[in-house]
Formats: C-alpha cells, structure tokens, sequence
C-alpha cells in the first residue's frame, strides 16, 4: 500500500537549510532509519513504502491535499501566524492524519496553533516545554533538528592539504539589511579576522546559506559580496565558492576545506555541531540561541549581538570577536560526542503506531479581564430578568438582599446558575447553590459575589494546570469527520462515573472541529437533558438556545415522570427544544428502548427528525471478576452501585439473612455528589426523638389518647395503659434501624479500589427506569455477576436469558443464596461480545452518522 504523503514548509526560495529537509526527511519517515548512509541524493528507489512530495506553503492549496494520507509540515520555525493561518485554511475540510517535524516556536503567543497536529516533533527543549504546557508531553516529543540526522552518516575524510588555518563564515543577510550598523559590524568582524590573521596564516570562505537571487533581504550573496570587498582590501585571502547551492554541497565543502566554523545561520550551527568543527556562534535570533542551550557542550564560543527592538544587531566589538575566534583556533573544545538521537521514534509513531492526538483534559479558565466578566454578568441578568442594562448593572452593585429577598435559596437558584455559567462555563458549578442561599442576606453584593467566584475558579484552575496532566481517551480509530463540540461543554462529568459520560465526551473531543482548527457544518450537543432541563434558563437567556444553525444531540434521560422533573415527558413541553428541532438533522440516544419511545413522541408533533442508536461505552480493565478471585474474597459484599433512576432505600430492604451460605454483607457505594441518596447524618437522632422520646409530646398511649385526640385515632381506649411507648413508633424506629445497620455505605473510592471491588463481589439495582446504566456496562466488560430487575432497555445489552434478573427482592435474596445461579450469570457474561461497548465502535458508528449528514 502507497501512503502518499505532503510535506509543507518554506521549500524552493534557495534556501539551504530548509532544501536539506527534501533529503533529510524521506530517509528518517519512509524507512524509519534516521542516518543518511551516503551523502548522495535520495534514491528514489527507496520510497517504497510510501510517495512524498515537498511543497512550499506559499504554492499550497486545498487541491493539493485531495490524495494526501499524511500531511507533514516541517522543518523550520513555522509555528507563526504567517504559516499557521494558510494551514489553518487548508486544512478545513482535511480529515488525514497531519504533524509537525523538525519545527520551532518562534512566539510563546502562538503555541495555540500545535492544536492543529496530532503530534509534533520540536527540534528545541525549549520549545519542548512550550508546546507541553499548551498540548501536553504525549503529544510532543524533542528531536533535534532534522539535520543531525547527518551526524550519524558516513564521516569525510578531510582530503585536502593545507598550510592556512581555513574559516568558514555563515552569515544571515537578514541581520543586515536595511540595518544602519551593517558597515560598523562587518568592519569589526574584519579588524578581529586581520588581528588573528597577524600570527596565524589564515583563508576565509564565505558561504551564502541563502541564495535567494530576486530577495535581497534574504540571500546571503549580498552580505558575503559586501564582507569579501572589506576582507580583499585587507590583504586576507577570500574565497567566495558561490557555486554553492545545493545543501548537501555545502555540507560535502564544509567537510572537506573548513577548519573551523563562525556561524550565524541556523543550519550552519547544526553543520558546525554534527561535523564537530570548532565553531563560534555569532547570534542575535532566539532559534540560534535555542540551539547553543541544547549543544552547549559542542559549541566552543557564543557571542550575541546587541539588538534594536527589531531584532537587528547594533554592535559588534571587535575585541570581543578576537577573543572568542582566537579561543576557538588556538583551543578548541574537545569534541564531546553527540548524544543518541532516535529519529526512528518519527518513523514508528506516523506510519506504524498512526498516532492520532492525545488531547489533553484544561480546566476552562475565567476571563482574565473581570470587566469582562462583570459586563457578561449584567448583560445575561439584564436578558433573564427582562429589565435594561443600566438596571442590570445597578444590580451587581447593591447591597442587601437580592431583588428585595422575597425569594427562597431554591427561587435563587436560576439567576445563581446563570451567573456561575457566566464565570466558569460550567452549568453544574459548585458554586450555585452557595451563591442562590447567600442572595437573600442583609449585606450581600452581587458584584463582590462575582470577583469572589471568579479569583477563586482561576486559582483551581491555575493549580490544575500545574498537577499532572490528564488526557482524554486515545483512540485508535480512523478519522473520517469533524464535529463541532458544543460550546456548553465543560467537563461536567469528570469524577462521577468510572468511565462515565466525561468520559465518553473526552473521545469526541478527538473529532473536535475547533479544537483542531477545522471546520465542521454541524454542532453537537454531548448532553440535551442539561440543555434543555437545568441549563435552559440560563441558555436561553444568553441566546445559546434555541439552536438555530444545523446541530445533532445526545439524549439520555427517559420518559419516566415519577424520580425527577428532568424527564423527556418535560423536554417535549420545552419551547427551546421543539423551536431546536427545526435545525436537527438528528438525535442519538443510547438504547433502542429509548428509541422507540422517542420515535413515537416525535411523530406526534408530526417531526421527521432521525433517531439513531449508539450503545454507550465503557472502558475496558485488566482487573476482571473470576469465580477464584470471589471465593477468595474474606470480606463478600452485593454493592448496590449507583443512584439515578434507581432505588436507593432497596438494599436497605433486600430480605439477605445476616448469616447466608456465602457470608455476603450488604453495601452501598456512595459517589461523588450523591449524599441527597442516603441517610443524612441527624436524620436517626431526630426520627428517635419524633417517635420514641421527643421532648415535648412523647408518643405514649396517653398522649395519643387524650380525650382531645381525634375520633380517628383512638380505636379502642380501653387498651390505653399510661406512660408506655407507643409500639407501632416504637416497632417502625427499631425496622428503620435494623435496616439502616444491614448496610454498610461504602465512602467514594478511586479507579483502582472501584476495580478492584468489582472483580471479587456481587453488584446490586433495582432500577426504577433506564436507558443506559454505567454501573450494568462496567459489570458487563469486568463479567462481574449484576443482579437486577428486569427492564426492556437492561435486556438488550444482557440479554434477556440473563440468569441475575429478579422478579421482587425476595427473589434478589434467593440469587444470593445460590452460588450456582451466582456463577450462570458470571459464565453468561464472559461470553457476550464486549465490542459494542468499546469507545472506538462508539466513535466509529458515530463517524458513519457524521458523514451520512
């Protein structure tokens, strides 16, 4: 199979060291080898495997990328807004897989554009950190330049016979042009080389990197005429070779007639390095002084120029010169060997790993500006209270209680939740309800509300950016599309699930149009239930709803009314969702079940738009549950994972006999955010004191038989017996207890005690309605023994022979008594094919909806 592959850099401008990346490359990516055996043109011969072509960026266009598999951009300094903004134009509709090679950065400020690339090689440490901090280590891997590649080829013999000390000079016509103290450096440079020139015969070549004939600001030819007149007309042996071109001729000419090297030129520092040639650099550009920090210990003398805010140098001290051009001659460093550079790391990542960018998980940081912040708050409170933006305003500056405090927390709660989206773009900000039960204080400000919400998001979000970087999934599919995240988005998710809905949006986030710089005709919307239910109101009021421009949406709630108003019964009651619906072109929900109720409601309101099914994924483990691992376990538990849509009172009331066949103990896990699902700390202390020993009306016979005691609760009063407990409150306190202490709650627990906990014990529901369950996914892939109620949406992925369904919780308590129907369901589980379950067949079929639209 031909991989054709485009390389995109500044080719073709006579530039040596950039026409040396059209001999370097080939031989590092198409044979992964890294050395050039012989100095000798590429043979074509060897592109066997794959087609390349150079072409200057300048000459690209999107045709040129039709029959591209590979995009290559590189060598050089071409992370700048000159390059970077006609790649990004190119690369629009590009889907292929596309990396930088050999590059350098030559502005922090423009690091944003290695978004672009699914892997870049930096020829710089520094430039290593740069693009770390901004794209994260797995995406960028520190290669020297392209070039050093040489260093590992065939030494030359250094043929020729000499009785002059031979010094090649590698000018930067740039430095020069247009410059004021040209005439003033190049004297200096020629009163050091006659003063070295007094004790030591010398001859000087002058070699023109750049020989760019119609760029006078550019071609060295210029510089080197000008430095030759000066160097002739002080008697000093000059030669000019200007037949000079081709870059590995210059290498082959420094090899064989140079003794030691002043270099200015980027590539002539590299020559200099892998030809270990004494070499003094003469520099004022960033990119050259990159390259003294990373072979300092090959570098023998570095002077840097002053320079105007230009970047042009002002100044050469001549005496400054001769001393580091006499230590260079008269003591050279001794050559201390390269370091072992492998370039076959280039090879393997593109062509055999196909590596595809890993991105990385950023905390989405505040406006740094807070007038921003300020004038977002008051334009978005001005549109949800429907008032003007001068009384919008006046309202972040009062004090006192927030619009008069005749609102409750829970009243408070929308304008909390529009103003922490406001300043965290988070729609499920910690911060709201903090925020909504402090509106209604005496002394409260919304204005410092705000500043005080808005420097601590950025102080979490800067110590983040300094701990350990997290990416999302990698994924090992082909991309086909691109997609545009909804801008909603904001990692709701990270830390309620083991492999969750964040986690699934994490390999969305590798289709992401603008995370990538392309572009994509329709939006998605990972998470419709937080759009349209607790997101709407403050959506609405920014104008982010209704969608008005093409858009699909991920539905994942269901029809069912009775554990919460966030329910598809109400999504079809939302203005902004059936206003949405004009520009749907589809929905994905994630069961069939789902589906079909959701097709049914669709028809009624006469919508044609399509509904497509997708199993949620999961992510797969090494930790499995085995029979072996379970009867080993000294400490057996059935876990009742979870807590939407499902019964969380259930294990309380699961009839297991404390002392069972198989010593199981009841347990409920308890995740992150999920204290509105069990017992709250006071809640025994105060339901003893309410119907046992309250203080004020104990619930004796006489006090529930005083003869002011309604008709309807005094039955028999002859019954009544003074000063005694009231059994029934009595009897009700000791069934709440005993059902309270059956369960051992199980505080929040890490990825690896989760695993850990699933691959030796017994996992329990019972679902009040479902489509996709996390909690049934891990135990499918982990082959963990679920035992579950039956519902239609559970049977598709179980299927519905699945020996763990029960009928009622006696039936549940029956299962766990019997260590065969415990194993029936481990063995039916390792036997369902865990592929459609998988991240990339998710985003496979995912990719084959996006390119039907």
């Amino acid at each position: 199979m031909i991989i054709r592959v485009l390389v995109l850099g500044f080719y073709d401008r006579d530039n040596a060291g950039d026409e040396l990346y059209k001999l370097v490359l080939p031989n590092i990516l198409a044979h992964g080898l890294g050395p050039i055996s012989e100095l000798t043109e590429l043979n074509s011969e060897s592109l066997t495997l794959s087609e390349f072509e150079f072409k200057s960026m300048d000459d690209a266009s999107a045709q040129s990328l039709l029959d591209v598999d590979v995009l290559i951009c590189g060598g050089g300094d071409i992370i700048n807004s000159y390059f970077m903004s006609k790649l990004q134009s190119l690369l629009s509709d590009f889907t292929g897989r596309v990396y930088a090679l050999s590059v350098g950065i030559p502005y922090p400020a423009d690091a944003h554009y290695l978004h672009m690339f699914d892997h870049v090689f930096v020829r710089s440490r520094l430039d290593f950190s740069i693009a770390s901090k901004e794209i994260g280590t797995r995406n960028v891997t520190y290669l020297p330049d392209a070039a050093m590649s040489l260093v590992l080829g065939k030494s030359l013999e250094n043929r020729r016979t000499r009785t002059r000390t031979s010094i090649g000079i590698c000018l930067a016509q740039p430095a020069f042009f247009e410059n004021p103290h040209s005439a003033e450096i190049l004297d200096a440079m020629v009163t050091a080389i006659c003063s070295l020139a007094t004790d030591l015969p010398l001859e000087v070549h002058l070699i023109s990197m750049n020989q760019t004939p119609s760029n006078e600001s550019e071609s060295d030819l210029v510089v080197n005429s000008v430095l030759q007149d000066k160097l002739v007309a002080r008697a000093v042996r000059t030669i000019f070779p200007r037949h000079l071109r081709r870059p590995i001729e210059i290498y082959d000419y420094l090899a064989r007639n140079v003794d030691v090297m002043i270099s200015m030129r980027y590539h002539s520092v590299i020559f200099a390095v892998s030809l270990h040639k004494p070499v003094v650099v003469l520099y004022c550009s960033p990119k050259v002084d990159k390259v003294i920090q990373d072979f300092r210990m090959q570098i023998d003398e570095a002077y840097q120029l002053p320079t105007a805010p230009d970047g042009k140098p002002t100044s050469c001290d001549a005496t400054v010169l001769f001393n580091c051009m006499s230590d260079a001659f008269r003591e050279p460093r001794a050559r201390v060997p390269l370091p072992p550079f492998d370039f076959t790391g280039a090879h393997r990542l593109i062509f055999i790993e196909k590596k595809t960018q890993c991105p990385l998980v950023k905390s989405a940081c505040p406006d740094h500006n807070f007038d921003n912040v300020l004038q977002t708050c008051a334009h978005a409170l001005a549109r949800y209270l429907r008032i003007d933006g001068p009384s919008a305003t006046s309202l972040l500056s009062a004090r006192g209680p927030f619009l008069g405090g005749d609102k409750s927390p829970n009243a408070y709660e929308g304008t909390a939740r529009l103003i922490c989206y406001c300043i965290t773009r988070d729609l499920a900000s910690p911060y709201i309800w903090g925020l909504a039960a402090n509106m209604a204080g005496a002394d409260f400000c919304l204005q410092a509300a705000i500043r005080y919400i808005w420097e601590d998001t950025h102080d979490i979000a800067v110590q983040e950016i300094h701990e350990a970087e997290t990416y999302y999934p990698y994924l090992a599919v082909k991309r086909r599309a691109f997609l545009t995240i909804d801008s909603i988005f904001s990692n709701d998710f990270r830390g309620y699930h083991r492999s969750g809905w964040g986690y699934v949006v994490g390999g969305m986030r590798s289709l992401d149009a603008q995370r990538m710089h392309r572009r994509s005709p329709i939006m998605l919307d990972t998470y419709m239930d937080r759009t349209f239910h607790w997101g709407n109101d403050a959506l609405a009021a920014l104008d982010l709803i209704p969608y008005r421009t093409p858009w699909i949406g991920i539905l994942h709630h269901t029809f069912d009314t009775t554990h919460s108003t966030y329910n598809c019964t109400e999504l079809f009651a939302n203005s902004n969702f059936i206003a949405s619906l004009a520009a749907c072109r589809g929905i994905i929900v994630l069961t069939e079940t789902l589906a079909s109720d959701l097709r049914k409601r669709l028809l009624l309101i006469s919508s044609t738009v399509p509904v497509h099914v997708i199993y949620h994924p999961t992510e797969t483990v090494e930790a499995e549950f085995t029979l072996f691992n379970f009867i080993q376990n000294r400490n057996r538990k059935v876990i009742q994972v979870g807590a939407w849509l499902r019964n969380p009172y259930a294990i309380y009331e699961l009839p297991l006999a404390a002392h069972n066949k198989l010593t199981l103990r009841k347990a409920a896990l308890k995740g992150k955010d999920m204290d509105q699902y069990f017992r709250p700390p006071w809640m025994l202390d105060r339901l003893r004191a309410a119907l046992v020993d309250g203080p004020s009306t104990p619930l004796t016979m006489d006090a529930l038989c005083r003869p002011d005691t309604s008709p309807d609760t005094i039955s028999r009063p002859e019954i009544c017996r003074p000063n005694q407990l009231n059994k029934y409150c009595a009897g009700l306190y000791d069934a709440i207890l005993r059902n309270d202490q059956s369960v051992t709650v199980l505080e929040r627990v890490s990825n690896a005690d989760y695993d850990k906990l699933l691959s030796s014990n017994i996992v329990f529901l019972n679902l009040v309605d479902c489509s996709a369950v996390n909690t049934v996914l891990e135990c499918i892939v982990r082959n963990t023994p679920l035992l579950v109620n039956r519902h239609p949406a559970i049977e598709e992925v179980l299927g519905s022979d699945y020996p763990g369904f029960y009928s009622d919780l006696h039936d549940a308590a029956r299962f766990l008594e019997s260590f065969h129907r415990i194993r029936a369901a481990h063995v039916h589980l390792k036997k369902l094919d865990k592929r459609p379950f998988s991240l990339d067949v998710f985003m496979d079929q995912l990719q084959d909806i996006l390119v039907e639209l």
